[in-house]
């Protein structure tokens, strides 16, 4: 897989789950802490996101400080993360059903999600070469 299609695929997970925390956070909060009790989704989709973050690290698994070096760390980081989702799901999303039950971590997350999306749409731009932001 392309590192850029890659890029593009996180970002739009990121928007698609940091809008809805941001506009809706109680709302969106309730919906991702009910997951917890659906072992098999959660098992289902810490797979799918292994595999997706796996596929552009079998070309080069190198990070470094250039773009490209961060989304292979920000892969490498999401597959470790995505493997514990598998193996201990309850467990993973624990801290996480604790968190959203603070009344501004929900904002806060989805703004985080939100400048994650962006960036790695940038990101995607640049390693596609079709980055047209230019500073003179």
């Amino acid at each position: 897989m392309a590192l850029s299609t890659y890029a593009y695929t996180i970002a739009i997970f990121e928007l698609v789950i940091g809008i809805p925390l941001l506009v809706n956070a109680k709302g969106a909060a309730k919906w991702i802490v009910q997951l917890k009790d659906q072992e098999g989704l959660l098992r289902f989709i810490g797979v799918l996101f292994v595999v997706l973050s796996v596929l552009p690290l079998i070309s080069d698994c190198s990070v470094g400080t250039d773009v490209a070096g961060l989304v292979r760390l920000l892969a490498w980081i999401a597959a470790i993360k995505c493997l514990l989702i598998t193996w201990w799901p309850k467990q993973t999303f624990g801290l996480s059903e604790k968190m959203l039950k603070i009344d501004w971590v929900p904002y806060l997350a989805g703004a985080c999600a939100i400048a994650l999306g962006i960036l790695l749409i940038l990101a995607g731009n640049d390693l596609q070469g079709s980055l047209s932001i230019k500073f003179n």
